[in-house]
């Protein structure tokens, strides 16, 4: 009977401490939190924590039928971590969608490319400029374009369909969720690089997601003159990591409830970072998700 009691016992603290404070523990020791349950309706929105003391950005779908939408996916040093998460999930990614050329956004999709060739890339989405237009801004580090290319070109040999040309209003559907290309590609003698970067939005059942990549102030400004009200959105993923990017009058539009940061801490208590924390103080949100400090997942 005792032996019993203490089974019992034992098998309450292990619930206990699965579920605590919503932070989930798997058997491959992939733990994450649940920022909120029930706001999709069945769809999740994943946040991977950095890897690295570096930004980064990755945002992740993941649909109805466990179809993987992703945003970038970050650096070469959260590639393991991202990896990880795809083959727990499948080991397919059904649509991958690129910001900009910057390595904290591309980075680890090259890795996945190159030397994890096991994972399965359906569909990647991009609109890159002319390497003259980057090296104009980067110099040698320009070179990265030629480098993506040819990794993009022996992903096209092994199955994924590229499409290299995606322009504003253009709009793909996987399992019910919607991705809207929300500007054509932005070719600004201002922060070159990341003004150039393509901006989404998707449609999660009555949701909506929109993800900035790296646009800078002039970019929201046009962006915000070309698309004004269809900004609106439920969840904005904050342009350049939440400092150095667009302009309080672009989140206004965007008018968001659920703030996500892909940022580091240092970035998040700088002065940029302190400014643009302001601003969506002012907007009244009811959730912020900082990257650097766990893994999350909106359901």
């Amino acid at each position: 009977m005792k032996k019993k009691i203490k089974l019992i016992i034992l098998a309450i603290i292990i619930l206990i401490n699965l579920f605590a404070c919503n932070i989930i523990n798997t058997n491959d020791n992939f733990a994450y939190e649940v920022v909120l349950d029930n706001y999709f309706n069945g769809e999740e929105v994943w946040i991977l924590q950095n890897q690295t003391i570096a930004q980064s950005l990755n945002a992740i779908i993941k649909t109805n039928n466990n179809d993987l939408i992703i945003f970038d996916g970050g650096r070469k040093g959260d590639v393991e971590f991202l990896y990880k998460f795809i083959k727990r999930n499948g080991g397919k990614v059904s649509a991958w969608f690129l910001s900009h050329i910057h390595d904290d956004h591309v980075g680890a999709i090259y890795e996945i490319i190159e030397n994890h060739k096991d994972i399965k890339i359906e569909n990647l989405y991009y609109n890159f400029a002319d390497f003259d237009y980057y090296y104009k801004f980067e110099g040698v580090d320009a070179g990265i374009v030629d480098i993506l290319l040819a990794a993009f070109g022996e992903a096209k040999s092994r199955g994924t369909i590229i499409h290299d040309d995606i322009k504003m209003k253009d709009m793909i559907e996987v399992d019910g969720v919607k991705v809207e290309v929300m500007n054509d590609l932005y070719l600004l003698d201002e922060d070159g690089p990341n003004n150039s970067s393509m901006v989404y939005k998707a449609y999660i059942g009555d949701k909506t997601m929109i993800v900035f990549g790296d646009l800078a102030y002039a970019g929201g400004e046009k962006i915000l003159a070309d698309r004004g009200v269809s900004l609106k959105s439920d969840i904005v993923v904050m342009a350049h990591h939440g400092r150095g990017g667009v302009g309080e009058e672009v989140y206004k539009a965007v008018a968001p409830e659920i703030v996500i940061w892909p940022t580091t801490e240092k970035i998040y208590n700088s002065d940029g970072g302190k400014v643009t924390r302001e601003w969506i103080e002012a907007l009244n949100v009811k959730k912020e998700v900082l990257s650097y400090e766990n893994t999350y997942v909106i359901k």
